[in-house]
């Protein structure tokens, strides 16, 4: 299997920051899509290499087909009244509306409490990678589902986006957007190989109502503050 998708050729041993992020993502141009097969996905990731899942340019005005949906989890959350600081849940720092779920806490979800999830609803990724931020005391990582076939319509990938999201709880909301790019990682954490049917996938994901965002595909752009 081969999938059209993004990868950049810098590779990083941790998280890109400040400038350096909008520099990457100019190199991710539409021409830049190539097709790769999950291990060489796999070992991008291992080598430090960025990469954009989709068949996409830096804007979703680009988009032209998707095989790949990524989401983040990086137990974080925004300060609310009912959450109350302590040894497991601290303030993130330099934020004073940002929280670290961290072990031992309820909110924390570790890669093995989201493996259990994903099994239990039908739901597998075909691999989990921990990202650059990782740590043991607050487990940061990705998850990577693969469909058997490409989606060419960009409001039904944007179903499937939000399908998942919506299905495994507690994301990163930012994953949204498909032209988003990715970070590299650590580690490969789980491994199970599962590709999803496209047909069933796309289904299921019809509950989800994308009108309310559809004026807004052709208008997403980067963040070049963001990612994990």
């Amino acid at each position: 299997m081969k999938i059209k998708m993004v990868i950049d050729e810098q590779k990083f041993s941790i998280k890109p920051e400040g400038k350096i992020i909008g520099t990457i993502v100019k190199r991710m141009t539409l021409d830049k899509v190539k097709e790769y097969s999950i291990e060489e996905l796999k070992q991008s990731i291992l080598d430090g290499r960025t990469n954009r899942p989709s068949n996409c340019g830096k804007g979703e005005e680009s988009w032209l087909s998707q095989q790949v949906f990524m989401i983040d989890i990086d137990n974080e959350g925004n300060l609310t009244n009912d959450i109350i600081l302590g040894d497991y849940i601290k303030l993130s720092e330099n934020k004073k509306t940002k929280v670290r779920f961290l072990v031992g806490s309820e909110q924390h979800k570790s890669y093995n409490n989201i493996i259990k999830h994903c099994e239990n609803i039908g739901l597998v990724p075909n691999f989990i990678y921990t990202s650059f931020n990782h740590k043991e005391e607050q487990h940061k990582f990705r998850l990577v589902f693969i469909l058997d076939k490409e989606v060419t319509d960009i409001k039904i990938a944007k179903k499937i986006q939000l399908y998942i999201m919506d299905s495994i709880g507690e994301v990163d909301k930012q994953c949204k957007n498909l032209n988003r790019p990715y970070f590299a990682g650590k580690e490969i954490v789980f491994d199970s190989s599962n590709i999803l049917n496209s047909d069933n996938i796309i289904e299921l994901s019809n509950s989800i109502n994308v009108d309310n965002i559809s004026n807004k595909i052709n208008k997403n752009k980067i963040d070049t503050k963001d990612g994990k």
